[in-house]
């Protein structure tokens, strides 16, 4: 499928993006929370039972992968990346491999994985991806995100889109203001606003087609430690940068969740949805903790508790289907 109609596809209403992509590291973590054993079978157990979700089609049109997961096979035999091509949900990879703090910046980061990026690109299609996703953090302090950190990480967000367009792989490109600190909310407008000024200037100076990428972006938050903004005053400071910030002719807008849980996330969402009306793009979403922490709460590793916590999955992705049509009661 051509790029810009892939592009398409996957931000198309009423469906969203599934953010299953948890490193090593971090599925371990987000497992110790719910008392649930990390080992690469447990992992792969748990991935498959989301993916074999009757109906998870309805409301996922795509789902991104970490590279342990797109290798992996059921206690069958049967790649996990063939269930859900089965469904007819796009199967796409995290192509980044982490951050790094960029020395003398003050904890802040730069985000690696260039290294043999055309073979692993070269491979990840082979397996079956359609679609790749590269994640820069930016973090508010005194200073910061700084000019350099922004500069540097937009360079390599846009050599990722580049290589990913030549691979006919579409890049997903997610530049991620985070939510900690005790910064306020237009502290977090300020610096996406700076984000994505620099991020698509960098897009355009190296070339990239920009009909051929999915912008995942954070919504404009307050820090975790600062008093909660509500949905209304998410959604305008929201809608205001991304109209200052985005080109008309990117196909669609994929909202983190970051630090968000699934109630607030959506309620946002569904905000931002019900006030975009004469925005150009379509507006989307791409959670991984919005969805997948009250799933892992109900299976908690136990294959009795499978069919629940694959309730509970369609139920969290019909109120992010729904938000993202700004039907959200």
């Amino acid at each position: 499928m051509e790029l810009e109609k892939l592009a398409q596809k996957i931000v198309a209403s009423p469906r969203g993006i599934l953010a299953a992509d948890w490193s090593v590291g971090t599925a371990t973590k987000k497992f110790a929370k719910f008392g649930i054993n990390s080992t690469e079978e447990s992992r792969r157990d748990y991935r498959q039972m989301l993916f074999e979700t009757e109906g998870l089609e309805k409301y996922i049109s795509a789902v991104i992968l970490h590279e342990e997961t797109i290798r992996q096979k059921t206690k069958e035999g049967r790649p996990l990346i063939e269930i859900i091509k089965n469904k007819g949900i796009e199967a796409g990879i995290r192509l980044d491999i982490g951050q790094e703090e960029i020395p003398g910046f003050g904890g802040e980061q730069m985000t690696f994985g260039l290294d043999r990026i055309r073979e692993r690109l070269s491979e990840f299609k082979s397996l079956g991806a359609s679609f790749a996703k590269w994640r820069a953090a930016f973090i508010i302090g005194r200073g910061k995100p700084t000019r350099q950190a922004i500069e540097a990480n937009s360079i390599l967000l846009s050599l990722y889109a580049l290589f990913c367009i030549e691979a006919e792989i579409l890049p997903i490109v997610e530049p991620d203001v985070v939510m900690d600190g005790n910064h306020s909310l237009s502290d977090c407008q300020k610096a996406t606003e700076e984000v994505l000024k620099t991020l698509f200037f960098k897009l355009l100076d190296y070339g990239v087609d920009r009909k051929k990428i999915i912008l995942k972006p954070n919504m404009i938050l307050p820090g975790i430690e600062s008093k909660k903004a509500l949905p209304n005053e998410v959604a305008l400071a929201t809608i205001s940068v991304f109209k200052k910030t985005v080109p008309v002719d990117v196909p669609g807008i994929a909202f983190l969740s970051g630090g968000q849980s699934l109630d607030e996330a959506s309620k946002n969402l569904n905000e931002i949805e019900k006030r975009a009306f004469d925005v150009p793009w379509q507006i989307t979403f791409s959670f991984a903790r919005a969805l997948q922490e009250p799933v892992l709460e109900v299976w908690q590793g136990r294959e009795e508790n499978k069919k629940k916590a694959q309730e509970k999955l369609i139920e969290s992705a019909k109120i992010a289907s729904l938000a993202r049509r700004g039907k959200l009661e």
